[in-house]
């Protein structure tokens, strides 16, 4: 063979066939400008942080451009050592029309994952199961024809594995006070439960004791200079709506003040030269954790 031949699939018959290089990129070029013109008119893409991410349509269109589907191979339940079932995974397999397979990939959808949320019995594990079938079938198709995607100036990666990392990204956010009450974020390690109503504690390197009362009181006073205020101003606030300033409080409503304080500055109500205490801003627990459903 020259060594300017290469194998690829040709769109015709989808059978293996032996071409040039330069008709390999003639023909991506092709189907790239066509996909294009498709994806612009019909919003089969998002844009994230300036950049396109096709969706899993778009690459169903490639896969069309060439005479390959897809097909799910199977579901299968994922379960903790519990043996409680945590979420699902799904194979997919792309078929030339000729009957030979082109490509598969394996892909799991936790019921934590994005678009689980705010959904409840059976429809938290359809929502599971279908995004794990989504997810497969864009990689699989990401794995053959992400060159295509890229010369029609999309990012390669599928849409829906920027959207499972931008929540992932978002969790990590929120983690910082919302596992505090399981992990110490200073030392990353368990709590341990409290002796005669006293917060909980970890044993740390050389002696001694970590307790989660520190490391809360840590976040409130630095989150306190961040808001720029004093600590006596926010415990009139405190006293006003909990009925006890800081240093009374539960351990629930003291993680409750920190997640409402954890806002971003640039999503506060006031500008940071007149920013007071944020007691405005405080919502409650419940509230804070309600996510809407993924459309």
């Amino acid at each position: 063979m020259a060594k300017d031949k290469a194998l690829i699939i040709t769109p015709q018959g989808g059978e293996i066939g032996v071409i040039t290089p330069a008709e390999v990129v003639t023909q991506a070029t092709e189907q790239a400008k066509l996909l294009m013109d498709i994806v612009e008119r019909r919003g089969l893409f998002q844009e994230i942080q300036g950049k396109k991410y096709l969706e899993v349509e778009a690459w169903q269109t490639i896969g069309a451009f060439n005479r390959i589907h897809a097909e799910t191979d199977w579901v299968k339940e994922i379960k903790d050592v519990n043996d409680v079932i945590v979420g699902y995974e799904a194979q997919v397999s792309l078929w030339k029309d000729s009957g030979a397979k082109a490509g598969q990939a394996i892909l799991p959808c936790g019921l934590d994952d994005y678009p689980c949320r705010g959904r409840e019995g059976m429809a938290k594990h359809k929502a599971a199961k279908s995004a794990a079938q989504t997810w497969a079938e864009s990689k699989a198709y990401r794995m053959n024809f992400g060159y295509v995607a890229v010369l029609a100036g999309y990012e390669p990666t599928p849409v829906e594995e920027m959207r499972q990392d931008k929540a992932q990204t978002e969790s990590k956010k929120d983690s910082k006070v919302g596992n505090i009450l399981e992990t110490c974020p200073k030392h990353n390690a368990p709590w341990q439960s409290g002796i005669s109503g006293k917060p909980p504690y970890h044993r740390v390197k050389g002696g001694g004791i970590c307790g989660l009362g520190h490391i809360l009181d840590e976040q409130y006073y630095a989150a306190i200079g961040a808001w720029n205020c004093q600590p006596d101003e926010m415990d009139q606030g405190l006293q006003a709506r909990y009925g006890a300033p800081w240093n009374k409080l539960s351990i629930q409503k003291k993680v409750e003040v920190l997640k409402a304080m954890a806002k971003p500055q640039a999503e506060r109500d006031s500008p940071p030269e007149e920013a007071g205490p944020p007691l405005d801003q405080l919502t409650d627990l419940e509230d804070a954790d309600e996510i809407p459903p993924d459309e």
